[in-house]
């Protein structure tokens, strides 16, 4: 798909530049620059232990049978090593001692992101039962299943700190300048890991969790990244009055309006770079279609007319008011 489609699906004219800099708005100034960072913003990892954690945890999920919410799809080389009997017998113990874990989410239960956590750090504080479980299945996952999820996790860590160290610190400039916020501190801890959540990514107390093995998540390393550094303070602490105020003050509800915000500040900031083929992650996977079109669709075609993410929130939800004939 080529930057004109992209563009069209949105319904806004928006050009791609290839100089490395965003259009510049009407009566804007260029964000500064700030002393680059590059690679060094990030922290980049791909652990075994907690590879295996998000690993397991989702395919025991998904093999469970049970109707639970944000199932990651596991791509079809791991689940046919999984149906064979052997690793399927030395799989089940596992996947027995995360059951009780199935009805939470890595983003909002302290006990799962705990387990992460010292999956990969220590795993002395692990639930005994799950440390015995994770520990006895790691030489078949380091035989049959790490091998491939280290080289795309690698892969991923290579084009990420590529493009950081080409066009993160323009890129970081203009997100914060567009949010009219900080980076606060850095480095910010980054996982590489096969599996996520549906979602393909997460950011959770003190990590951003990235699906390797996820196709969109791949394509787009620098923007996903840094659209999740945008849910963490004090980056990103102003997305949701903005959404609030805009949306009250024309008479509309949307509970997903904050995040619309935050997929089009990362997406609008990614546009320097180079190249004509490039599709932002909301319109790539189609975010930005269904119920939820007509609202990127005015975020697209307001953001540059505007200083602030507020006048730009406000803007949009004008827009979708007075589309509706409100």
């Amino acid at each position: 798909m080529r930057a004109s489609t992209w563009a069209a699906v949105a319904a806004a004219a928006i050009t791609l530049m290839t100089t490395g800099c965003s259009p510049k708005r009407a009566g804007a100034s260029s964000p500064s620059v700030a002393a680059p960072v590059g690679t060094a913003r990030y922290d980049v990892h791909v652990d075994p232990w907690f590879s295996l954690h998000s690993f397991a945890w989702n395919a025991a999920r998904n093999a469970s049978g049970l109707k639970l919410r944000s199932r990651a799809r596991i791509d079809d080389v791991d689940r046919a090593l999984l149906e064979r009997p052997d690793i399927a017998q030395a799989f089940a113990p596992l996947a027995a001692a995360y059951a009780p874990t199935f009805d939470m989410h890595p983003l909002f239960s302290k006990e799962l992101y705990g387990i992460g956590l010292a999956a990969s750090l220590d795993r002395s504080q692990l639930d005994p039962a799950l440390r015995e479980a994770l520990e006895a299945f790691m030489p078949v996952y380091r035989t049959h299943f790490w091998p491939r999820h280290e080289a795309e996790a690698l892969a991923m860590k290579n084009d990420l700190e590529g493009a950081l160290d080409r066009r993160g610190d323009r890129m970081a400039a203009i997100l914060a300048d567009s949010l009219g916020s900080e980076w606060g501190e850095l480095p910010i801890r980054v996982d590489l890991v096969p599996y996520a959540t549906r979602a393909g990514a997460y950011t959770s107390q003190r990590r951003i969790v990235i699906a390797a093995l996820d196709p969109d998540m791949r394509a787009r390393p620098l923007e996903m990244v840094f659209h999740e550094s945008s849910h963490r303070a004090p980056l990103g602490d102003r997305f949701e009055a903005a959404a609030e105020a805009a949306l009250a003050r024309h008479g509309l509800a949307n509970e997903r309006f904050w995040h619309h915000l935050l997929f089009t500040a990362s997406a609008m900031a990614a546009r320097d770079v180079p190249g004509d083929d490039y599709v932002p992650y909301p319109v790539a996977v189609g975010l930005a279609g269904g119920e939820s079109k007509p609202w990127y669709d005015a975020l697209f075609a307001v953001w540059d007319r505007h200083e602030t993410l507020e006048a730009r929130a406000d803007a949009a939800a004008a827009m979708v008011a007075a589309n509706e004939g409100r």
